[in-house]
């Protein structure tokens, strides 16, 4: 729970928070897209950590797998 591990969960707010700033201020499209995957992790973290019900890691394993589809997606598009 949050109580338990404050210190943690902030640690995982933090990161995601450097990385979503990093992500809309970048002008480069493919430190962009290295950023906007490196928001995955945090997040990926928190939601399988703390969240709410007992089937938060499915939660967070389909949040990453979805995720990751349209992400491949969107490689595919800067590729091409």
């Amino acid at each position: 729970s949050v109580e338990k591990n404050t210190k943690d969960y902030f640690i995982a707010w933090l990161i995601l928070e450097f990385f979503l700033i990093g992500v809309f201020s970048l002008l480069d499209l493919l430190m962009f897209y290295i950023l906007f995957e490196s928001v995955l992790v945090p997040m990926y973290v928190i939601v399988g950590l703390w969240g709410s019900r007992e089937r938060k890691i499915r939660a967070a394993y389909f949040l990453f797998l979805y995720t990751l589809i349209g992400s491949v997606l969107m490689l595919i598009g800067i590729l091409y």
